[in-house]
């Protein structure tokens, strides 16, 4: 029996004084009644400090369940900062108080049954905070027993950042599902060549329900069974490589009908064994349509062209053919010379006829450098709808092979203003597709720059690669148009249409366009100082108001000559004027010329 004084026989209950029982039990100070085993229980309590620091930096929330009453025993310190409790507040409570009634219905197996026959498990609930709230988690129950208490362990973890991160997933998936479900064009997922899931718009596409689809090979989507097998050499070889592969071809509905489809496929994986791929098929049978219209409406248009050019490439053999005979005779420079030139004069505007147009002041000059040039211009007016299309060009180099290039060029464009084709690119590539055969059959190393102007109740249209056009307004400022991105040097290559491209401009009375060839801008005097184009600019914008075309005209041929004096001139000078009429000017000149008359 333990004498009066030993201090462990005095407590009846530990908690009645903890720091006297603790004290008794590890051997602490004189009062120790167990000094033999200090060491040890030392080396246990230190064991459990480093315990509980542990479970106190633990990230999830861990509380100690009293099995039969739910009472609070332990809690780590995660759990008082989730739940927002204190330690000691949350020790006088009871699992009741701090999750959802449901969620203790379903754990009350676990705190008043047969607790050690029920399995670890997880649920996902609610733990209601101090401030209210109510807070995600995710808890794993474990029952656990100390000599003859049983406990449940109950950790949580708060979820909330996951179900966030979940809800978003998921409105992202049903997003993206909402896309799937109606893009216009047709998806299907294929493993070793079987469906294995389509959008609805496959079911439009061929006519099958994706039931009838699912877990079937594609071969009835094909007009024949050499068509499958092609496709599966051309393509699962690439998609096995990691590339993609597009194709147009025709397809079989159910129905048995045919249309043009886009296919598009790529592995999901390039290394799968199981060709897992996905197909994007869109059905081009319209466009395919369109395309095979254009293509003989084009095919008609150049044989158009060629038929008109025969005659003049007939003619230019006969001219190389005089050629020759000129050689022999010593005549050849001069006879040349004198035919091309009198062509060329033949072919362009005449002045009545550029007079004649309604509501546009349009002249028109060209001075070849030598006998024959390789500038080109010309006004061609439709009195029927009002249309008036102006072209001005400069074919590389100068005599007889330039000026017969020019001539081709008025003859072609001609033509394709007669059929009254408007459309910038097929215009321009069937000009250019005559000129480039014609220059290779001629054997020539030439090219043309070519810009166009269309022209149609105050709205200009503007196409072709050619020098800067110069838009005047009323008061004579100037709005300079680049042309390089609106074309392509013609002759040079079979085709052009990639590179054309369209600009249009509004004008108002008194306004117009001036257009020019790079003879004026790079023609040089005696010190081979260039004219430039800022000169021209100053000269057309200082006398363009209330004065005619030829009035700009005459003064922008004198200022250059003035500038030129008696150096060389090395290159063709061409020029051409629109003005829109300002009836008021129209009016006022009319006056002057009956008064004139009168007197």
């Amino acid at each position: 029996m333990k004498k009066p004084s030993d201090p462990i026989s005095t407590l009846t209950n530990p908690t009645d004084d903890w720091e006297k029982w603790r004290e008794g039990i590890l051997g602490f100070g004189e009062r120790s009644s167990r000094k033999t085993y200090y060491a040890e229980l030392q080396r246990k309590t230190d064991e459990l400090e480093r315990f509980q620091a542990l479970v106190n930096k633990s990230h999830d929330a861990i509380f100690l369940i009293a099995s039969g009453t739910g009472a609070l025993v332990d809690v780590n310190d995660t759990a008082c900062q989730l739940s927002g409790y204190t330690r000691p507040m949350l020790l006088c409570m009871t699992v009741s108080e701090i999750l959802d009634q449901e969620t203790v219905r379903q754990i009350i197996p676990s705190l008043t049954g047969d607790a050690e026959n029920i399995a670890q498990h997880t649920i996902v609930t609610t733990l209601r905070s101090n401030d209210e709230r109510s807070i995600p988690v995710e808890m794993s129950l474990e029952y656990v027993s100390f000599g003859s208490m049983a406990y449940v362990v109950a950790v949580a973890r708060d979820i909330t950042e996951r179900l966030a991160i979940e809800e978003e997933r998921d409105r992202l998936f049903k997003e993206r599902t909402l896309i799937v479900e109606h893009v216009p064009v047709g998806l299907m997922f294929l493993k070793n060549r079987q469906c294995i899931w389509g959008n609805p718009a496959l079911e439009g596409l061929f006519g099958y329900t994706l039931a009838e689809l699912r877990e079937q090979t594609t071969e009835p989507l094909y007009p024949t069974f050499e068509d499958y097998q092609e496709i599966g050499n051309d393509a699962y070889p690439l998609l096995s490589a990691g590339k993609e592969y597009v194709s147009e071809r025709l397809m079989r509905r159910k129905d048995g009908t045919l249309f043009w489809c886009n296919l598009h496929g790529q592995a999901v994986h390039a290394d799968d064994p199981d060709h897992v791929s996905i197909w994007i098929i869109e059905n081009i049978t319209e466009r395919r349509r369109q395309q095979d219209a254009q293509q003989q409406l084009n095919e008609e248009l150049e044989r158009l062209v060629r038929k008109r050019t025969q005659e003049l490439s007939a003619a230019y053999e006969e001219i190389r053919k005089l050629n020759d005979i000129l050689k022999e005779e010593n005549l050849r420079m001069s006879a040349e010379l004198d035919v091309a030139r009198r062509l060329q004069q033949m072919v362009l505007p005449m002045p009545e006829e550029l007079g004649n147009i309604p509501g546009l002041d349009i002249v028109g000059y060209m001075q070849p450098a030598e006998e024959v040039g390789g500038d080109y211009y010309d006004v061609l007016h439709c009195q029927q709808n009002g249309h008036v299309c102006i072209g001005i060009g400069d074919v590389t180099g100068h005599g007889l092979e330039s000026g017969v290039l020019m001539i081709m060029t008025q003859t072609a464009i001609r033509t394709l203003v007669d059929r009254g084709e408007t459309d910038p690119a097929i215009f321009l590539n069937t000009l250019n597709r005559v000129l480039y055969e014609n220059i290779k059959r001629m054997g020539a190393d030439r090219s043309l720059t070519l810009a166009m102007v269309n022209y149609q109740e105050g709205q200009l249209r503007l196409i072709g690669q050619h020098e800067e056009a110069l838009v005047v307004r009323h008061d004579g400022r100037i709005e300079r148009m680049n042309t390089i991105e609106l074309g392509f040097p013609l002759g040079m290559i079979p085709d052009i249409r990639q590179w054309v491209a369209e600009a249009t401009v509004t004008l108002s009375p008194g306004d117009g366009v001036v257009l020019y060839t790079d003879g004026i801008p790079e023609a040089q005097n005696a010190e081979k100082e260039f004219y430039g184009l800022e000169r021209l600019c100053a000269v057309i914008s200082a006398n363009w108001r209330d004065a005619g075309a030829k009035i700009v005209k005459d003064a922008i041929v004198a200022d250059l000559r003035r500038f030129i004096g008696s150096a060389q001139i090395y290159d063709d000078v061409t020029l051409v004027i629109l003005k829109q009429i300002d009836p008021e000017i129209e009016e006022r000149e009319t006056s002057i010329s009956r008064s004139n008359a009168a007197v």
